[in-house]
């Protein structure tokens, strides 16, 4: 029987998606920007976290195209890194945006880890999708399974809207020694999905343990 215990955890902090900035982080790279996050009425009772470290600091965010987090490290694309004045949302373990996006949406990645054990693919893919549309997610949609360095992770797909900003997220749900890692890649909504699994894909497949 798979277990429930860690995905009911990952319902509740799925609303810590970084939904982006207000126009492109390297617009202004001198005024502060503030991080907007998915509504959630599981809001109330999600458990109290440590505040994630702001995004200057060298724990979050990525160095020569890199993020580095707890335990682990993956490649992300030229021109992403760690937005100036921007700080990574709360109980996320690393971020990153793309600093040259121009058309008023900053796409990024952030990773929660939870500490609450390792989630089965077949669960996720059974009980998340019920946590994103309490927060107000559409068309969300099961897709194929990844692989990322070593481990099979779920692959979920997702519509959004934050302050009026829509866009769309590919979420992927990684186990790993106890731990599961919830990885989620955030875009513009115009962004097709073949280009959108250009940005993920070579993440993942460079994904390493450490």
């Amino acid at each position: 029987m798979p277990r429930t215990g860690p995905v009911l955890a990952l319902v509740v902090l799925a609303p810590l998606l970084l939904a982006g900035c207000s126009g492109s982080p390297a617009a202004s790279s001198s005024s502060s920007r503030a991080v907007s996050t998915a509504p959630s009425s599981a809001a109330a009772s999600q458990p109290a976290t440590t505040s994630a470290p702001s995004a200057s600091a060298s724990s979050s965010g990525s160095t020569d195209g890199v993020v580095s987090g707890t335990g682990y490290r993956f490649p992300v694309p030229d021109g992403w890194g760690k937005p100036q004045g921007v700080d990574a949302p709360q109980g996320t373990d690393s971020f990153a945006a793309a600093l040259d996006d121009a058309d008023g949406f900053a796409d990024n990645v952030n990773v929660i880890a939870l500490p609450t054990g390792a989630v089965t693919p077949q669960a996720a893919e059974e009980q998340a999708p019920a946590g994103l549309k309490q927060i107000g997610a559409t068309k969300v949609t099961v897709a194929d399974r990844e692989t990322v360095a070593g481990e099979t992770a779920a692959h979920l797909s997702a519509s959004l809207t934050s302050s009026g900003q829509k866009y769309r997220v590919d979420q992927f749900y990684v186990p790993h020694d106890g731990k599961t890692y919830v990885v989620t890649f955030s875009f513009s909504p115009g962004v097709s999905a073949s280009d959108r699994s250009a940005v993920y894909s070579p993440s993942l497949a460079g994904w390493a343990w450490s």
